[in-house]
């Protein structure tokens, strides 16, 4: 599925944190937001050195896509949901998509786990 740009949005997801993207970041987010509009799946892969902010720039590209299909699509059963009662489930916001990251995510770096305040504590989880 195609999720379009939205610049705004992408504007507003920046004004949350607490600090800049560097221009190698923003570069790096912007091709993987132009991926993300194509209607085919992506194959990208994101590689750098330790520090140079390969989660965050991941981290505003699943928001967004998060943000914006929302708008698109209503509630759909979660594929990711066991047998039984849970897999009756949907996914209501995008705090569920968060929390299986970090459940799948043991040990958060200290970086990690700041971006995951800052965005819980600004109103995107």
């Amino acid at each position: 599925m195609a999720i379009p740009l939205d610049a705004e949005l992408i504007k507003e997801i920046m004004t949350h944190l607490p600090f800049d993207l560097t221009g190698g970041q923003k570069i790096a987010l912007f091709q993987l937001l132009k991926d993300m509009e194509k209607p085919h799946a992506m194959q990208r892969l994101m590689e750098g050195d330790v520090g140079t902010g390969k989660t965050i720039v991941a981290l505003i590209a699943a928001i967004h896509g998060i943000k914006v299909s929302e708008r698109n699509t209503s509630p759909q059963p979660s594929p990711l949901r066991g047998e039984g009662e849970a897999a009756r489930g949907t996914h209501k916001s995008p705090g569920y998509v968060f929390q299986l990251a970090q459940d799948f995510r043991k040990h958060p770096t200290n970086t990690e786990s700041t971006l995951w305040e800052v965005l819980r504590n600004r109103g995107f989880l």
